[in-house]
């Protein structure tokens, strides 16, 4: 299997004939044409695929409500790991929005907990980041436990998510849940930066964090950060202008205040951020080593892919 061409491939063929639903999702996946993912999405869920049912239920979401979360049960009972965590984000939404009321669909904190457990089980990477959030906030009816937290992050970096070897990385550097290793912490933070964005935005920005604070054998250098920043910025990373913001506001080593720049900054990322950047750069400037970091993890959490 190289492409959606090779469809046409004898062997190819004798696959679909024998009825492997995997090789027909694939060729889904690979089309380019709109009408021909269509197709061959369909033909794949007919066939039996969980995966393509799903996706056929993410597809039809917003134009046909009630058929979406009819195909979300059935993909959930033909256990794709995607459709069991997505119905637990529902059953726990404590706000309710417009289309699960519509639907029906109860609130149940409970049952929730069980899928989003089942999917991190099943290897979701999503599903292990909200986990790892769960146990580490508490909601949801979970119990705090950061070392439960951080074993969730670490499985899911093990799985190659970008998203949490930052939360693990984290962890690491302020030592909940695990022990304090700043260290340990840089490799998983260059790994999800050098993916991109968007699961590697909260890397970038941590990374900065690291240079500017001079964590785990890094020299201190305001410099570097400022230019890691502005990388990001040119990634399409609009907190990293709050982060410009205040560096530049602040100093450091290697790089002299300059208010002006800084309210630059600032003016830029309410363009994108709106309130938020305001919000986010004064918790940045309350107490600058507490707030950086929790203002990180609060940047990381509002990229879960829902």
């Amino acid at each position: 299997l190289q492409g959606f061409d090779s469809k046409d491939k004898p062997e190819v063929k004798a696959e679909i004939d024998r009825g492997n639903h995997h090789v027909v999702y694939y060729l889904a996946m690979q089309a380019e044409i709109l009408a021909d993912q269509s197709e061959w999405m369909q033909k794949a869920a007919k066939m039996g695929n969980p995966e393509a049912v799903y996706a056929l239920s993410a597809a039809c979401s917003a134009t046909m409500p009630k058929e979406s979360y009819q195909l979300l049960q059935e993909a959930v009972k033909m256990h794709s790991p995607s459709a069991v965590f997505l119905l637990g984000c529902m059953l726990t939404d404590p706000s309710r929005p417009g289309p699960l009321k519509q639907l029906d669909v109860p609130h149940n904190d409970e049952v929730g907990r069980h899928l989003i457990r089942l999917a991190a089980m099943s290897g979701n990477p999503e599903a292990r980041y909200m986990l790892g959030m769960c146990y580490h906030s508490g909601n949801f009816g979970f119990r705090k436990d950061e070392s439960r937290a951080y074993r969730s992050f670490e499985m899911g970096t093990r799985g190659g998510d970008q998203l949490c070897a930052t939360a693990q990385a984290i962890m690491l550097l302020k030592g909940m849940g695990v022990q304090k290793d700043e260290k340990a912490a840089l490799p998983l933070i260059l790994e999800a930066a050098n993916r991109g964005v968007p699961g590697g935005a909260g890397a970038i920005i941590l990374m900065a964090y690291v240079q500017y604070k001079g964590l785990g054998g890094i020299p201190a250098d305001a410099y570097k950060a400022k230019q890691t920043l502005q990388d990001a910025v040119a990634n399409n990373i609009p907190e990293a202008l709050v982060y410009l913001a205040y560096i530049t506001a602040k100093g450091g080593a290697n790089l002299t205040a300059d208010e002006k720049e800084s309210a630059m900054y600032l003016r830029m990322a309410k363009q994108d951020m709106k309130d938020e950047a305001q919000k986010l750069y004064d918790d940045l400037m309350k107490t600058a080593e507490k707030n950086y970091r929790a203002s990180i993890r609060r940047t990381i959490r509002g990229w879960i892919v829902s």
